[in-house]
C-alpha cells in the first residue's frame, strides 16, 4: 500500500506532467510548474516535517520504517526536480521567442546592473533579517510562511557558521527590470541576494546561497 506521502507526490507528478505538455498553451504551461514548487513547498513545510518528526522520537522497527519511508520521498522527489529542471529549461528557450527573458546576475547590463543594486539596497536589504546558525547554537525558530535564503559566509567556514536571511514575505521573488524596450526581462531576487550580501564594506563575502520557502 502506497503511504499518502508519497501519494502526495504522485499527485503533485500529475501537476507536472501538464507542464511537460506541449499541447498545453505555453503560459498554462508556466503556470503548472508555479503550481508544482509551491505544492513542493507546502509537502516539506508539513508532511516531509512530520516524518522526519516521527522519525526521530520513535524506535525499532517503526523508526526503521518512517526512515525508509524519508528515503522514499527523496528518491521521488529527486526524479520530479530532474522532469522539472527539463520543462524549466525548454519553457525558458520557448519563452524567449516572445522576448521573454529570465534571467541571472551574469546576464544584466551595466544599466540593468546599476538598477538591480539599487533596488537591493533600497527596497530588499531594509527587509532582510539574518539570523546566525552555527553548530553551538539552537537553531532558531521558523516562520512557515517567509522565505528564507541560506548563506555560507567565508569569514566563518572556519567555525562552521552561516547566515540565514528572511525576507518580508510582501517582499515579490522575481521582478521586472527597467529599461529592456521591447525585451521583457526579470530576474530572481536570491540571484541578486547571493550577488549583494558580501560586497566589500557591507558584510561577509558569501561562498554559496540557497533558497527556501
Amino acid at each position: 500500500m502506497m503511504s499518502k506521502e508519497l501519494s502526495w507526490l504522485s499527485f503533485n507528478a500529475r501537476v507536472l506532467q501538464e507542464a511537460e505538455d506541449p499541447q498545453v498553451p505555453l503560459i498554462e504551461r508556466v503556470r503548472f510548474m508555479g503550481i508544482f514548487s509551491n505544492n513542493l513547498d507546502e509537502f516539506y513545510r508539513v508532511r516531509y516535517a512530520d516524518v522526519r518528526r516521527l522519525a526521530v522520537f520513535s524506535r525499532g522497527s517503526e523508526k526503521a520504517s518512517y526512515e525508509k519511508l524519508l528515503d522514499d520521498i527523496r528518491d521521488a522527489v529527486g526524479d520530479l526536480q530532474l522532469r522539472f529542471d527539463r520543462v524549466y529549461r525548454t519553457s525558458l528557450a520557448e519563452l524567449r521567442k516572445y522576448n521573454i527573458y529570465l534571467i541571472d546576475e551574469t546576464q544584466l547590463q551595466p544599466h540593468q546592473r546599476e538598477f538591480v543594486t539599487k533596488y537591493f539596497f533600497s527596497r530588499v536589504l531594509p527587509e532582510l533579517s539574518p539570523l546566525l546558525i552555527s553548530e553551538s547554537a539552537a537553531v532558531p525558530q521558523l516562520d512557515d510562511g517567509s522565505i528564507y535564503l541560506a548563506d555560507f559566509y567565508e569569514q566563518y567556514i572556519a567555525h562552521g557558521q552561516h547566515y540565514q536571511s528572511q525576507i518580508d514575505p510582501s517582499t515579490g521573488r522575481i521582478y521586472r527590470l527597467r529599461g529592456a524596450r521591447s525585451r521583457d526581462r526579470s530576474c530572481a531576487l536570491q540571484l541578486q541576494h547571493g550577488r549583494h550580501a558580501g560586497e566589500p564594506g557591507r558584510g561577509p563575502s558569501v561562498r554559496r546561497a540557497a533558497r527556501g520557502p
